[in-house]
């Protein structure tokens, strides 16, 4: 695979339509420089490709910043991608799953930034001489790999699928570019509102693309997702002079699901006034008990620690030596990954939940396969693998999850929507109660809550035992940060959530864990501006 960027930096920007290119002649340029390639492309004295993708991306975004109360910035880039993915060999043993090196070339070969049929199509058809060429060498290279290390333990490599087209309905919502710069001004003043406070920066981004996916064996998609995106960043000071960086972001599928102004300014007012309350951090101290995980910080421990293991099953091979890419539950089928109190699917197909549109909805994957639901954990055991048309051990086809993520070849197997659903719940309020239950069985003098991210320099607030009261530390870092941690779940709540992000959702509640360790961080705080916040 390789990507093809045209990048048109545009003087105006409509908010009743997007110029995007035809649909009539994008997939006519597609189809006609696929029948070529079809039937010509062959070198001689070599296998013909037995598969061929194109991928083409026409995408327009709105990208706003607001720091303070001022408009710093209001841009409106639009590009085309295009991805060319090819297999030579046969569905037994072909190029993939095979790195011909641990940092491949991904380069543009290409460049127009017109819009027509023929930029399009002279654009498909270089690319696809150069991954073809790619092809071969690489296929060449995994052959004497695998005679040499002896390798004869391999599933194959493809699968047949059944022949799919689909059309999605083109996005219709209109994006107010002068409504959304006035928002993100007024929600920057907010952090005007706390001496405290050295950075306080709103970001407002809307994504909408256009996706078009063409293969030779007859299937085809088009759809046309959108995001809007909302991070606020913000800075403050402990009163040991540690800088400390906090971030919100929320992610929204559909430009209607984005709230009312006056609930936004709630939430925001709620992150400025955490931020400036960490000004009265003291330092994290060791600490071994339980601890509990809130909203977002939930969220992210799943992520990191059961989507990341539970992706990419199928290890690779490179040319410097075996290039394990796997997640950690490859070979953890029947056995228990998290408490069991919590089954865990994965569902395409889902459109929304509660009302909230799912960035990770999809009918049909980027290997042209129906997207279907998976049921991965029951009762907290593993019973199956998301896959895609690349075999594993036990696998007859693929669940359609073959996603494309970043500069890969070929389409990895993704989570979409992934539900993390608790078998019994606890009112969501009476969370911190439960913890301090934990925390005097355990006999300590306090037990922790996180709301944030779960980074290497994270905020915790310390609830203490007795009365309950909180207090704000900063520089936590997990040490035990394993999928291990996973099987200690003891509570969930009922406030079960949406979280989108950049490539799907995520639906999960708040929960307790039974024994995390944390560490302060060793660093040590800057030297403090001479003259305060202006």
């Amino acid at each position: 695979m390789k990507k093809i960027i045209f990048l048109i930096s545009l003087a105006f920007f409509s908010l009743a339509s997007y110029a995007t290119v035809d649909y009539n002649v994008v997939t006519k340029a597609m189809q006609d420089e696929m029948n070529r390639a079809k039937k010509e492309l062959k070198m001689k004295g070599f296998d013909k490709p037995y598969y061929i993708a194109y991928y083409f991306k026409d995408s327009e975004s709105v990208k706003i910043t607001a720091s303070l109360g001022a408009l710093v910035s209001s841009v409106t880039p639009k590009y085309k991608d295009i991805e060319v993915s090819i297999r030579v060999g046969d569905y037994k043993f072909d190029n993939s799953n095979f790195k011909v090196s641990f940092f491949d070339s991904d380069y543009p070969a290409y460049q127009t930034p017109g819009d027509g049929y023929g930029t399009i199509r002279a654009a498909l058809w270089q690319e696809t001489d150069n991954v073809y060429k790619e092809a071969l060498e690489t296929l060449s290279k995994k052959k004497g790999f695998m005679k040499q290390k002896n390798i004869t333990d391999y599933y194959d490599d493809f699968s047949p699928a059944a022949k799919v087209n689909l059309k999605e309905e083109k996005n219709t919502e209109k994006f107010d570019k002068e409504y959304f710069e006035a928002l993100s001004k007024q929600l920057s003043a907010i952090g005007l509102k706390y001496p405290e406070i050295e950075k306080f920066v709103v970001r407002i981004i809307y994504n909408n693309e256009n996706k078009y996916y063409l293969d030779n064996l007859g299937s085809s998609y088009y759809n046309n997702p959108v995001e809007i995106i909302l991070s606020v960043e913000s800075s403050v000071r402990a009163a040991d002079g540690f800088l400390l960086e906090n971030s919100f972001e929320k992610n929204f599928a559909l430009v209607t699901d984005f709230p009312p102004s006056d609930k936004l300014m709630e939430t925001v007012k709620e992150f400025a006034s955490d931020t400036a309350a960490q000004s009265k951090a003291v330092k994290a101290e060791p600490y071994i008990g339980p601890i509990l995980l809130y909203k977002y910080a939930a969220a992210e421990f799943f992520m990191n620690l059961f989507v990341y293991n539970i992706e990419k099953i199928k290890p690779e091979y490179s040319d410097k030596g075996t290039f394990t890419n796997a997640g950690e539950f490859k070979d953890r089928l029947g056995l228990k990954v998290i408490s069991n109190i919590f089954d865990v699917t994965d569902n395409p197909l889902a459109k929304e939940y509660k009302g909230a549109a799912l960035s990770g909805y999809y009918r049909v994957d980027d290997e042209g396969v129906k997207a279907q639901k998976v049921d991965i954990v029951k009762h907290g055991k593993l019973v199956n693998f998301l896959t895609t048309r690349s075999l594993i051990k036990g696998q007859k086809g693929s669940t359609g999850h073959g996603k494309k993520r970043g500069m890969e070849k070929f389409p990895s197997a993704l989570t979409s929507n992934i539900f993390f659903t608790p078998l019994k719940t606890i009112p969501y309020n009476e969370l911190k109660s439960k913890l301090r239950e934990e925390c005097a069985k355990q006999e300590l003098e306090y037990c922790l809550m996180a709301k944030g991210g779960l980074g290497n320099n994270f905020t915790v607030y310390k609830i203490y035992t007795n009365d309950g009261r909180e207090e704000v530390a900063y520089g936590a870092r997990m040490m035990n940060n394993t999928p291990r941690a996973l099987r200690d779940i003891i509570y969930a709540g009922d406030d079960i959530d949406v979280y989108n992000f950049y490539r799907g959702s995520l639906i999960a509640p708040s929960v307790i864990i039974s024994e995390m360790e944390i560490s302060p961080i060793d660093e040590k705080p800057v030297r403090k501006p001479l003259v305060s916040r202006p």
